[in-house]
């Protein structure tokens, strides 16, 4: 069990400065190195990794995405504040994690451009049971359709999402964090634009549209999360 500190320098005339830092131990196992979306490929259901780069998954196919309904995410992956960024396709990149997994300090840029409306895209993990924790989910382009059963983290949580702040910069029909689940919500801000779920459906349709959930479950909890946005429905 060894503690390893990594700091980011930065050289000025004859002076160092310290630009950022991360730290971990080996307690957990080894320790594996993420700076591509190829290295996504290598991850393994127990594995723990760091991320040393942005991640741009724009337009890739469904083979980047991990894991499915019999192979769950059961380790850590720290992304140390980088930006991964997500458009429409693959609907998900971890497909579920367990209640031992952790992912933490990352920061999800959503973009929903298709010309066409948008539906079932949980663009983090689809089925959470696990913890994330200091995260960021930027909604930073959103198509004018009528998009539904849209999230800008998962389809259902059953575990915690805490630290968080959601930068709604355009929104248009959005569940977000997600839709259903009785899990736990804490620590957390809902900013940005107004979510607009307007737009005509039959008799048979229904809107999934929140600021933070579609559905929170009897025995989910919320503590310490703060909304400035309206939802709005017509």
């Amino acid at each position: 069990d060894t503690s390893y500190k990594i700091e980011l320098l930065a050289k000025i005339k004859e002076r160092f400065y310290v630009l950022n830092s991360t730290e971990f131990n080996t307690e957990v196992g080894e320790i594996f190195g993420i700076g591509s979306i190829q290295d996504w490929l290598k991850i393994q259901p127990n594995g723990n990794y760091v991320v040393y780069s942005d991640l741009d998954f724009t337009g890739v196919g469904n083979e980047y995405k991990f894991g499915g309904s019999n192979m769950a995410f059961n380790g850590t992956i720290d992304f140390g504040g980088y930006t991964v960024t997500r458009n429409q396709s693959p609907a998900n990149f971890i497909y579920q994690t367990s209640s031992g997994a952790v992912l933490k300090n990352i920061v999800l840029d959503v973009k929903i451009n298709s010309s066409s409306a948008v539906s079932n895209f949980y663009p983090f993990v689809y089925s959470n049971r696990g913890t994330i924790s200091n995260a960021m989910f930027n909604l930073v382009e959103c198509t004018p359709n009528s998009n539904n059963y849209v999230t800008l983290c998962s389809y259902s949580n059953g575990g915690i999402i805490e630290n968080f702040i959601v930068p709604l910069y355009c929104s248009r029909v959005v569940g977000g964090l997600a839709l259903y689940g009785g899990g736990t919500y804490r620590n957390g801000y809902i900013i940005g634009e107004d979510v607009q779920a307007i737009f005509n459906m039959s008799n048979s349709q229904y809107r999934c549209t929140g600021a933070l959930i579609y559905d929170l479950e009897r025995n989910g909890l919320l503590q310490n999360v703060y909304s400035l946005v309206n939802v709005t429905c017509s």
